[in-house]
């Protein structure tokens, strides 16, 4: 077992949580401003998405691994 860190905080998703989340998430090709991904899940590959994404705007980002 490995040892998390004292912050961190793991979540859980069951399978259908998962298909409705992804079923409902975005994904950008182009600039988007704040309004447009404010609340949003926003689901693809970071490098693919980050140049698209408004200065200063990420305030939580969860990375989960390619299955």
């Amino acid at each position: 077992m490995t040892t998390k860190a004292p912050r961190n905080r793991t979540m859980a998703l069951l399978d259908d949580e998962k298909r409705k989340y992804c079923h409902s998430s975005l994904k950008i090709d182009g600039p988007v401003s704040k309004k447009q991904i404010l609340n949003k899940i926003i689901n693809q590959d970071i490098f693919e998405a980050a140049d698209f994404l408004p200065p200063n705007f990420v305030d939580l980002l969860f990375m989960l691994p390619r299955n």
